[in-house]
């Protein structure tokens, strides 16, 4: 194979960009590899073919708008295909390229899945952020100004610009090394509520169980802070169904703050 390198086009979604016809020879079609394969690659961006077996694929316009996505010729020279490195390759640039468009379009999904110092932050932390970037949530339903829409526009984009793939790469490994401990955590405490109520394995439906009957044992002025959030305040009852609704790894913090 060549050393040209692999590179798949950044293609910010919901742009328009060219579509192309491909034209292909099948008998230059490189060695080990299927039309399947040779198609779904085709898709992401990369185009196979084998100069010594037959003529190289031919791209034609068929329409598009504003920018141009053109995707990479890979001639294999005769050689066969290492499809594992390849799939490889393709995935984790096509994992990448999707993680930079949700950061950079949503400031919650990257707080949430890179910058938060918690594998599961609270919703008080998320506001924290969204207000110290000047892009929290507002009541304000009117219609804004010219100014108002601009100076919006320019934080997005200043936004957008701060996140770069660098940096999502470089906080990867520390979001990897938080969920590890969050399910360390939350197994240490499986076992904890296995142990004290006697229960046989570790089946989440009767775990669930015994952490909402003892929290609903709770009295709702005597609860936790961080619980306060279970509790229908026009009641002043716990909100059974809330509880219910609410995953096992959640509930288990919850019945080691009672």
């Amino acid at each position: 194979m060549n050393n040209k390198p692999m590179y798949k086009p950044d293609r910010p979604e919901g742009t328009l960009v060219k579509k192309f016809k491909l034209v292909c020879d099948v008998q230059a079609m490189p060695t080990g590899m299927s039309v399947e394969q040779f198609a779904k690659l085709a898709d992401g961006g990369f185009i196979f073919y084998d100069s010594d077996k037959g003529r190289r694929p031919k791209l034609y316009t068929i329409d598009g708008d504003v920018e141009q996505e053109t995707p990479v010729f890979i001639d294999t020279k005769g050689k066969e295909v290492d499809l594992e490195t390849i799939q490889a390759k393709w995935e984790d640039e096509e994992f990448w390229r999707k993680e930079l468009y949700k950061c950079k379009n949503s400031p919650i999904y990257y707080f949430n899945h890179y910058y938060s110092a918690d594998y599961k932050p609270t919703q008080e932390s998320l506001e924290k952020y969204l207000k110290d970037i000047g892009m929290e949530a507002t009541n304000d339903s009117g219609d804004l100004g010219e100014e108002a829409v601009q100076k919006t526009k320019d934080l997005r984009e200043s936004y957008a610009n701060s996140i770069t793939l660098e940096l999502l790469k470089n906080l990867k490994p520390v979001r990897d090394s938080l969920k590890e401990d969050y399910d360390k955590e939350t197994e240490k405490l499986k076992k904890e509520v296995v142990e004290k109520y006697e229960l046989s394995g570790k089946l989440e439906e009767p775990i669930k169980e015994k952490i909402v009957n003892s929290i609903l044992k709770v009295k709702p002025k005597e609860a936790p802070e961080k619980l306060k959030y279970y509790i229908d305040e026009k009641k002043g009852k716990w909100d059974k169904l809330l509880l219910r609704m609410t995953d096992i790894d959640i509930l288990l913090r919850l019945w080691n703050l009672i």
